[in-house]
């Protein structure tokens, strides 16, 4: 199962943090666990000063037991950083079990 994901932020190095490397091509995939992996999919880069970029990754999850395993990774990855967090084009608050919650929701859903 597929699901889109979006952070914007004004953080430049946010998408290397998640990454885990000094330099990020599209196409590349970090395995958070347990069959879940996030895919990146590009930053989408506004000219104008102090539109926040966004980052947009495609997540994969095999079963729903990595759901747990995804919620904290992403939630380690943003809780102090200034981001907003999209999952499937809807705004989530950073909290593990909000993440979680709308993970399962937009699983439902598809």
């Amino acid at each position: 199962m597929n699901i889109d994901v979006e952070i914007q932020t004004n953080d430049g190095f946010l998408v290397f943090e998640m990454l885990g490397k000094s330099r990020a091509e599209s196409g590349d995939v970090v395995p958070i666990g347990d069959g879940a992996s996030l895919k990146y999919n590009g930053t989408l880069i506004q000219l104008q000063e102090g539109i926040p970029e966004t980052i947009v990754f495609i997540l994969n999850l095999t079963t729903d037991i990595g759901i747990g395993i995804v919620s904290a990774w992403l939630y380690d990855k943003l809780k102090n950083k200034k981001a907003t967090l999209r999952i499937d084009r809807t705004i989530v608050e950073i909290d593990k079990g909000e993440i979680s919650r709308i993970i399962h929701e937009k699983i439902r859903k598809k």
